[in-house]
């Protein structure tokens, strides 16, 4: 147990390392469990379909591509590793194959304005596994919310760096989901996390599972 312990505050540690502009302050308390992925792009090079530099995920190999119509920066307001969007990051992700219950994304990006006005735009496409199109309304945004980081300091730019968290669900689970991202902003770092919640005959013991992590970062924040 302690090995584990040691192991994932190794992988916490390196996830932070990569993710020099804190991209992953917000994981989800699911990360690591049964049906779960993970992956993370913090974009340090010129490549318009790059691998991601941190991914957990048994099911196959995320794919990413940036369509810009502006240039890449090795540096930009601070921060290393940049897309001047304008244009969309389109990410694909296989997923487990089962026809779960439903699906949750969460979405951790770091962004500033490229004039000060424009903010990102979430959106998910999935199928259903026989291939029709999931629709509209069963892809729902849950939540969304944002954290001011520190200035970009630099002139006729948003004057912020943020870090945006957004929760969709989808349902049922798709094997494969599509995450698009547009809007005319700089872009340093993305983190997705996604999981399938299983159907109702197996959701107690995805809750003890919950549950116990819980109680376990209760005890632990009260020993420090």
């Amino acid at each position: 147990m302690k090995q584990f312990g040691f192991i994932l505050f190794i992988y916490i540690f390196a996830v932070n390392i990569v993710a020099g502009a804190s991209v992953d302050i917000a994981p989800p308390i699911w990360r690591g469990g049964l049906n779960s992925t993970f992956q993370l792009w913090d974009f340090g090079a010129n490549i318009r379909m790059p691998v991601p530099d941190l991914v957990n995920n048994c099911f196959g190999e995320p794919s990413l591509i940036v369509v810009p119509t502006k240039p890449w920066f090795s540096s930009w307001g601070g921060h290393q590793g940049i897309w001047h969007l304008s244009g969309a990051i389109s990410v694909e992700i296989p997923n487990n194959s089962v026809e779960n219950l439903y699906k949750l994304i969460q979405i951790q990006f770091v962004w500033a304005s490229e004039d000060g006005s424009s903010t990102p735009c979430f959106s998910v496409e999935a199928n259903r596994l026989d291939g029709t199109m999931i629709p509209e309304n069963d892809i729902v945004l849950l939540s969304q919310s944002n954290t001011l980081l520190e200035p970009t300091n630099v002139s006729e730019a948003g004057e912020y760096w943020y870090h945006t968290t957004a929760l969709f669900k989808v349902q049922p689970n798709p094997a494969i989901e599509t995450v698009n991202i547009g809007s005319a902003i700089m872009v340093d770092a993305l983190v997705i996390d996604t999981i399938c919640i299983p159907e109702p005959a197996t959701m107690i013991f995805f809750t003890i599972g919950v549950f116990v992590t819980l109680k376990k970062r209760n005890i632990s924040k009260m020993m420090q």
